[in-house]
């Protein structure tokens, strides 16, 4: 039966971000799967074929926008969300010049008072959502 849901990898980090979405993702109806950093993210893809990756921006080993250059260039249909604490020019940049990825700014509301916002973006048929 999960193999008919839509996958979805979550990058992060950071324990507690990643086992946040990762619940609001599984409680959605999605099929989830985690990953610590770019690298355990691409070992992940390499076996799976994943709807949708939500990725951090800052973390060790590989960040997530080589992630991003990654998974264009190997899985062009995965769509990419791309959030952080710390948007700068360079993240805001790089999301910008590909269209089918979404930036999150975590340090800005509503996103920063209310983790739903992400369902809100993700789930089909709601407002904002990555269609």
């Amino acid at each position: 039966m999960t193999d008919q849901l839509p996958k979805v990898l979550v990058v992060d980090d950071d324990e507690g971000s990643r086992e946040v979405f990762c619940k609001l993702l599984t409680s959605a109806g999605y099929a989830v799967q985690s990953a610590y950093d770019g690298l355990d993210a691409i070992r992940h893809m390499e076996k799976t074929q994943f709807n949708l990756v939500l990725t951090d921006v800052c973390m060790p080993h590989m960040d997530g926008l080589e992630l991003l250059t990654n998974i264009r260039d190997c899985w062009p249909d995965s769509r990419v969300i791309v959030h952080s604490g710390i948007v700068n020019v360079q993240v805001a940049r790089h999301a910008k010049a590909d269209h089918s990825v979404r930036l999150l700014d975590r340090t800005r509301a509503p996103f920063r008072n209310d983790p739903l916002t992400l369902l809100l973006l993700i789930v089909p048929g709601c407002y904002g959502a990555v269609e």
